[in-house]
């Protein structure tokens, strides 16, 4: 009976050992963060009038953005081809706080190996977007994985997907194979970009603290340090996003008291620009 059993063991770490890279492909659970700063937009000048130097300073308050979500790489096979790809999809909102008013940006932006990956958009008091994806990657992929093709040529050759979607979030993983012409699709500069779901603007129109001519957060975004391995199916990511505080101040007239007359002031236009870096998470299976 023992050296049955030993003989089994044996022939389970052979096939353990020999079996072949593209047997099973793996998955991970969703990469999460949360990430928030900001900037005071405090500002003083000084001026000589009248002999005395006077100084004053506007203080409109802080202005910060941030982004929390989960993003995930997923690979996949051309059924014609056996080539393997690769996007990244983030879930992700993007926040906009600015004088205790706060604005909140559903995304879902998606990435490939493309030039045109990376991307930028501003909010705030003025708007701008990013480029919207001309390619549905969340619905060609949840449709491979729920037909749980298998590629017939190639490193992938019948391994099931490993990805999974869940309450519409996507796992990182193998979603399987899809056609030729989903795969040149997938891959094309047309799938990146995010679609942006928008809150009501309208909440920053009454900032009458300071003569606002731009005041928002600039966010970029982009995939960077793409390692796909084709044998495996495997893959990792970095996504990157940061954030320029933008906001121009001053630039009003005003009126100050020196040595007991009312004397006018132009107060001289600054502008406020500052980066941070809100994610640089590597995001991998």
């Amino acid at each position: 009976m023992h050296a049955a059993l030993r003989t089994i063991c044996i022939n389970f770490l052979l096939l353990f050992l020999f079996a072949s890279p593209s047997a099973a492909a793996s998955s991970k659970q969703a990469v999460g963060y949360k990430e928030f700063k900001s900037v005071s937009l405090k500002k003083c000048f000084s001026k000589k009038l009248l002999g005395q130097t006077i100084e004053k300073c506007v203080n409109p308050g802080k202005i910060g953005g941030g982004v929390n979500g989960r993003a995930s790489v997923l690979t996949f096979a051309n059924q014609k081809t056996g080539d393997i790809g690769a996007v990244l999809v983030a879930q992700q909102n993007f926040v906009v706080q600015m004088f205790g008013k706060k604005a909140t940006i559903g995304a879902v932006c998606t990435y490939n190996q493309s030039r045109s990956s990376g991307f930028s958009f501003f909010a705030g008091v003025q708007l701008s977007t990013p480029k919207v994806p001309k390619i549905g990657v969340v619905d060609i992929l949840s449709a491979a994985l729920s037909a749980r093709s298998k590629a017939s040529q190639g490193a992938m050759k019948d391994v099931p997907p490993s990805a999974s979607r869940s309450g519409g979030r996507l796992s990182s993983g193998y979603a399987g194979s899809v056609s030729d012409s989903s795969f040149k699709a997938l891959m094309s500069a047309a799938a990146a970009g995010c679609k942006l779901r928008y809150p009501d603007y309208k909440i920053f129109s009454g900032v009458k603290s300071v003569k606002l001519f731009k005041a928002g957060i600039e966010f970029s975004t982009a995939a960077v340090g793409w390692r796909v391995n084709p044998s495996t199916g495997s893959a990792s990511v970095r996504l990157k996003t940061s954030m320029k505080a933008i906001a121009k101040v001053g630039g009003e007239a005003i009126k100050v008291k020196v040595a007991g007359q009312t004397v006018k002031w132009d107060l001289p236009g600054h502008k406020f620009s500052k980066s941070q870096t809100l994610t640089n998470k590597k995001v991998s299976f």
